[in-house]
Formats: C-alpha cells, sequence, structure tokens
C-alpha cells in the first residue's frame, strides 16, 4: 500500500504542470469525490442495513438505517477537522 502512495506522489507533479492547479484538483474531486459519496450514501447504508435489523429494538427501515449510519459516520470528518485546526 505504501508501494502506492509512493508511486502515485511521483506523478503528481507532471500532472500540476501539465493541467494546472485548478483542474488537476477539479478532476481529482470528480474521480474520487463522486465514488466516494456514492460509497457513503448507497453501499454503506445497504451493508449495515442487516447488522441494523439484528440490533435495533424497532424496525423502521432503510432509510432510517442509513440516517443513523450518516450521523455517526461523520465522528471521522469532525476528528480530522479537529486535527487540522490543533
Amino acid at each position: 500500500m505504501a508501494l502506492m502512495f509512493f508511486l502515485s506522489g511521483l506523478f503528481v507533479t507532471q500532472s500540476l504542470k501539465r493541467k494546472g492547479a485548478w483542474p488537476y484538483a477539479c478532476d481529482r474531486l470528480i474521480r474520487l469525490g463522486l465514488p466516494f459519496v456514492f460509497g457513503v450514501l448507497v453501499l454503506i447504508p445497504v451493508a449495515t442495513y442487516r447488522g441494523y435489523l439484528v440490533t435495533a429494538a424497532e424496525h423502521r427501515g432503510l432509510l432510517e438505517c442509513a440516517a443513523r449510519a450518516a450521523v455517526l459516520g461523520q465522528w471521522a470528518a469532525v476528528v480530522l477537522v479537529a486535527a487540522l485546526g490543533a
């Protein structure tokens, strides 16, 4: 895994020189951001729904499971923001 990060870092400067900073950032946002949003909004709730059915006292459906996953899943963002601000 570390080798993959190293290799990707080697080619960042060439891509930045070729595209420029703003187009490079937009390209990365589309390539990485859209699959991430799809995973958070679709894949994670579907994957955790079975566990929700087993552990929840009242079963209210997939949408409530998705809402709980979205609220509970934001702890990583809070920690990241706190670490960057400190």
